[in-house]
């Protein structure tokens, strides 16, 4: 009965990161939109992660925190930082300028059906389920339906960014495998590690490539580069190493279903936008689709056996 009880209030605790962290991503696409007005793409993901580096340095130094001295550590570090910051958020920056967010946020939306076959694959104690696969299906179509199907006419109209923009969750989903088989760290450790290493190779390429002391940023770009380094970066980076390392990448990804929610939910609390009969009914099929994902139990689906040892 104890453990049942720690199990639930495990989830429970689970899925309010979830909420917090789809809340603070929810954002991003309208930031980013007014960001990359008078920002270039690789100039602001190096400004954003230059923020949450900052931010998240004094954080850890003000909890009395030290940043990691084995070279394993920082090796970790230096790999999630390709896939979790450096490629997810440099691409998006960049597809957005061609793209609408309501594409967009279907095609990032793809993240946990790569986020299940990579951890099946992968991940020993993440094994696909029907119901978990029924879930993430579930919860996809109702993406779909919130945003609305009318999105998808724009697909292949800009391929390439179109291509672009899957590959961040692709990258991102490879980031969240690799996060459950590095070494263990306190969550805002590690994303200040993987924060200093994402500048180290950002802002490098951003002085070359775009020489930023030539540009003229809008003050609104600059409060939205400031505003994602510290919301959907900084802190949304710390309450997910503790939702991969607690729940799991698959049930971390299915974040990206709760975004287009959120979104609409702090449309109609703080902006006086309706929601109509429509928006309810595919919100209830995103939240059934997680239901399904997180607590149906089912039977794991067969792999192929392998040759050798596992």
């Amino acid at each position: 009965m104890e453990t049942q009880l720690q199990t639930n209030s495990s989830l429970g605790r689970g899925i309010l990161l979830l909420v917090l962290i789809a809340l603070a991503w929810g954002s991003t696409f309208m930031f980013t939109k007014i960001a990359v007005v008078s920002v270039p793409p690789l100039t602001l993901a190096a400004g954003r992660v230059a923020v949450a580096a900052l931010a998240l340095f004094a954080y850890i130094s003000l909890r009395g925190h030290r940043l990691p001295v084995l070279r394993a550590q920082w090796t970790s570090a230096g790999v999630l930082a390709v896939f979790l910051v450096v490629f997810p958020i440099a691409l998006l920056s960049w597809a957005q300028q061609f793209i609408d967010t309501a594409l967009a946020g279907i095609l990032v939306a793809s993240l946990p059906l790569i986020t299940l076959a990579l951890a099946h694959a992968f991940v020993a104690d993440e094994r696909l389920t029907i119901g978990r696969l029924f879930g993430v299906v579930f919860g996809f179509a109702g993406v779909i339906a919130l945003i609305g199907p009318e999105a998808l006419k724009g697909l292949g109209l800009q391929l390439v960014a179109q291509l672009a923009l899957l590959g961040g969750p692709l990258s991102y989903a490879i980031g969240m495998i690799v996060a459950r088989r590095v070494p263990p760290m306190a969550p805002s450790v590690r994303a200040t590690s993987v924060s200093l290493v994402g500048c180290a190779i950002l802002i490098p390429a951003a002085l070359i490539v775009d020489r930023p002391w030539t540009l003229s940023p809008t003050p609104g770009a600059m409060a939205s580069t400031v505003y994602l380094g510290l919301v959907p970066t900084a802190m949304a980076m710390i309450l997910s190493f503790e939702v991969i390392a607690t729940r799991g990448a698959t049930f971390m990804s299915l974040t990206n279903y709760l975004v287009p929610c959120t979104a609409v939910s702090v449309g109609w609390l703080f902006l006086g936008e309706t929601i109509s009969a429509h928006m309810l009914g595919a919100m209830a099929v995103i939240l059934g689709g997680i239901a399904l994902a997180t607590l149906t139990p089912s039977r794991p689906v067969r792999r192929a056996a392998r040759p050798g040892p596992r």
